[in-house]
């Protein structure tokens, strides 16, 4: 549907988008089941897709001056407005890079880890819709960022394009690979009892923390969520992660450490040594042996300072795009995983080069690691809130899903006892809300 905006003398075509739907596959399945596809895709696919991938990757949290997010469509090229969830249009014509793709969506923000955030949440978004065939697929490219900065006129520089279209290979995979070699983790859970898309509603930074120590099976699910491996196998027969990386290089490998009350530990995801990138493991390895928590949060005063878990995701150069994309793709599944297990997380970035002196120094990590993004994670304190007068429970022109994510309302009707999910939509944002009704 093509409505208008307004600007003194200046008229531009809108493109509304369908509400975004709930699909049923849960945070933990879809990151173990995405993987890259970089050709043989075509050009069909939905509004719908498009609409979910858009408010996904509007969910991200905000740590820039500015963010834009670019939408090429083969009738014109947009920029996505998630006050009323949108298309304005920029530039008229064909502006995709790829032929076959369906659309490609570009993202300007102020740094590129937070564009990792973004092109994260996209490429789950379009996962997400994928039952035991690939349907919505999609890859970020270069080359496609590239073009974008040259023909597409955008306000800022573009940090990355990510491509999307419809191909069916495999889809879901529950296949669980990550096993410690030396069992010094415990193997993650695949199944869990989220959905996606009301998972990332209202996703943001906590700031209060319980200080009791975090069992180590959800320090292990973490980990795993954040750079763990998964199933499929990349172009250049290397053993795939739960993000992806440019050419499968996986800058982040030894780089990521754990720091709780028993030490400093480096995660490993490959087989020891832990460079070998066809390999696959899921284990830490202890480099510090006292708890070195109070050092780190004096040494960056901005953490949360009662969280009992840390993890610290460094990269080998800061002035690689793609490292501190990866940096941004690892930290927001980290927070994702924290809100799927119904703990506090917060990401602290950017860090500036003193901070990261005095984090190597308050961990003894090597001097070639650059710390770029600090993960807290820890039981929340639950808010005390006076209990508010019950309401009668119908409602009017909203959407009503169950925790399958089932449509089962539509107009005014009473609800059964359950756990429920309402989609309504305001005049300039949409959103979910869970109810339980006794």
């Amino acid at each position: 549907m093509i409505n208008f905006i307004f600007f003194s003398f200046l008229i531009l075509p809108v493109e509304t988008l369908p509400s975004p739907v709930i699909n049923r596959n849960s945070f933990e399945v879809i990151s173990n089941s995405r993987y890259s596809f970089h050709s043989g895709f075509t050009a069909n696919l939905s509004d719908q897709v498009l609409s979910n991938i858009l408010w996904a990757m509007s969910r991200a949290p905000q740590i820039g001056s500015y963010r834009e997010i670019y939408v090429a469509k083969p009738n014109n090229l947009y920029l996505y407005n998630p006050e009323n969830h949108a298309l304005v249009l920029h530039l008229s014509g064909n502006r995709r890079s790829n032929s076959s793709s369906a659309f490609e969506i570009g993202v300007a923000t102020e740094r590129y880890e937070e564009a990792g955030f973004l092109i994260q949440l996209g490429l789950l978004s379009a996962t997400s819709f994928w039952d035991s065939l690939s349907n919505a697929v999609s890859c970020p490219m270069q080359s496609a960022t590239n073009y974008a900065n040259n023909n597409w006129s955008p306000y800022h520089p573009i940090r990355m394009v990510n491509i999307h279209g419809f191909a069916q290979r495999r889809g879901i995979d529950t296949t669980n690979i990550a096993i410690s070699s030396d069992s010094s983790l415990p193997r993650p859970v695949i199944y869990q009892n989220d959905t996606f898309e009301i998972l990332i509603n209202n996703l943001g930074f906590d700031t209060l923390f319980l200080p009791t120590p975090l069992s180590l099976s959800k320090v292990s699910q973490i980990l795993w969520a954040g750079y763990g491996v998964t199933p499929h196998m990349t172009a250049n027969n290397r053993r795939g992660l739960t993000v992806p990386s440019a050419i499968a290089n996986y800058y982040l490998t030894r780089r990521i450490y754990l720091v709780n009350e028993y030490g400093v530990y480096r995660y490993h995801n490959r087989l020891p040594p832990g460079t070998n990138l066809t390999t696959a493991d899921h284990r830490i390895e202890l480099i510090v042996n006292e708890d070195r928590r109070s050092a780190l949060r004096n040494a960056i005063p901005r953490i949360p300072q009662t969280a009992p878990v840390y993890i610290v995701i460094s990269v080998g150069d800061t002035s690689s795009n793609y490292q501190l994309l990866e940096a941004g793709f690892v930290g927001i599944q980290m927070l994702l995983q924290a809100k799927s297990l119904n703990l506090a997380g917060s990401l602290t970035l950017p860090l500036s080069p003193n901070e990261r002196s005095l984090i190597r120094e308050a961990l003894s990590l090597p001097s070639s690691d650059y710390p770029v993004i600090i993960f807290s994670g820890g039981e929340r304190i639950s808010k005390i809130e006076e209990r508010k007068p019950k309401k009668a429970n119908t409602f009017r022109k909203i959407k009503i899903y169950d925790f399958l994510g089932r449509k089962i309302l539509e107009n005014n009707k009473p609800l059964k006892k359950g756990i429920y999910f309402i989609l309504y939509q305001k005049e300039t944002s949409c959103s979910f809300r869970k109810i339980v009704i006794k």
